[in-house]
């Protein structure tokens, strides 16, 4: 996939995959919260991770003391279409440990999950020498739609408590990218999170609340 902005201003599949989403999810979670008040029962605010999680980046290209987070991966000169899919969605991840600190289970059962490798045209920008590898890989390992539907069912209506700010894979919960618990981990999750609400907030003031 080749390197493209969006009309916000950063890299687009950062944008797509984790800044919109993280907007979104601040703006919904009041409404999750009362919703969840009336029923008497947390609701689910549940992303979309994935285990190539453990394939990022950031080991072998470390944001620096002098950039932010989101400066580091609009930058064009680093950017690898193999490899940040798997950057998005370690921020994910990052995200919803950091979002699930802000709001209890009791109210918001926040988590993310890996669906697994699906059958569908997901791929379709790969570079053509990688496409017919993935073509036989799909048809040997990949679930169908409606087997990889059902994770996402399961995490955010059936999953309980023990599964908030955690990531799931086949319905279980799993670990993720160790770097995420390391102190590197831990400082780029706290920055991720301060820089994306920083940025969100200039559409919608009241999300400074979530910094």
């Amino acid at each position: 996939m080749k390197y493209q902005k969006s009309v916000a201003g950063h890299e687009r599949v950062m944008q797509v995959n984790c800044y919109t989403h993280v907007l979104i999810a601040l703006e919904l979670l009041p409404l999750l919260q009362a919703t969840s008040k009336l029923r008497n029962a947390p609701t689910h605010l549940t992303f979309v991770g994935s285990a190539t999680q453990t394939m990022h980046t950031l080991a072998k290209k470390p944001v620096t003391a002098s950039e932010t987070v989101l400066g580091h991966f609009d930058d064009q000169n680093i950017y690898s279409g193999l490899t940040r899919y798997s950057d998005s969605k370690l921020a994910v991840n990052a995200y919803v440990r950091r979002l699930s600190a802000l709001v209890s289970p009791s109210e918001v059962i926040v988590n993310n999950l890996c669906p697994g490798l699906v059958a569908t045209g997901f791929d379709k920008q790969l570079p053509a020498w990688l496409k017919p590898l993935m073509f036989v890989y799909r048809k040997i390992a990949a679930r169908d739609v409606h087997e990889g539907s059902r994770t996402l069912v399961y995490a955010s209506a059936v999953a309980d408590a023990t599964t908030h700010g955690k990531f799931l894979q086949s319905n279980k919960i799993d670990p993720g990218a160790p770097f995420l618990d390391q102190p590197a981990g831990k400082t780029f999750t706290d920055k991720l999170w301060a820089e994306t609400v920083a940025d969100i907030a200039r559409f919608d003031e009241n999300l400074k609340v979530y910094a």
